[in-house]
């Protein structure tokens, strides 16, 4: 039996969604707040793995208040916020987008409580490497040409 998708009730104004797709099998995780996130596997991953260094910040037994999730995505610490946000390239600056979501400290200990869950459901994420891992990526010209990694130059880099 395949699955079609599964909602979590993570907070009275927060829930996340495991969607895989129409046309696809590539799930995607949507956190639907007062707005949407929608996350890739590998941006998920990522995030599930700084999420205790993240919780470190929260209880402020660490200094560090920004952790990047790949493809532009960050999560900053600010103000008693967990803010997972997009930045846009304007320019040579960047710029927070409106892609993103706050989320209170309570909202997101509730998220990363998810993550067995999310992994029994979406099993490749076991086994997930990112692709800064992969053979592409062992010199910076394969660095440049991934969408992942720099989604705003990485047609430049292309042949």
């Amino acid at each position: 039996m395949e699955i079609e998708g599964a909602t979590f009730n993570i907070s009275s104004s927060l829930v996340m969604k495991i969607c895989f797709g129409d046309d696809y099998c590539v799930p995607t995780i949507t956190l639907c707040g007062p707005q949407q996130l929608i996350l890739s596997l590998q941006k998920w991953k990522k995030l599930t793995e700084e999420s205790k260094s993240i919780l470190l910040a929260i209880e402020g037994k660490s200094e560090e208040s920004e952790w990047c999730l790949g493809g532009y995505f960050y999560v900053t610490i600010l103000n008693n916020i967990v803010d997972i946000r997009k930045r846009n390239k304007v320019g040579e600056d960047f710029i927070d987008s409106n892609q993103g979501l706050l989320l209170t400290y309570s909202d997101f200990r509730q998220l990363m409580k998810l993550t067995n869950i999310v992994e029994q459901l979406v099993p490749e994420l076991v086994n997930l490497r990112p692709c800064w891992e992969g053979d592409d990526h062992y010199n910076q010209i394969g660095a440049l040409m991934c969408p992942e990694c720099n989604p705003y130059e990485y047609l430049n880099w292309l042949e």
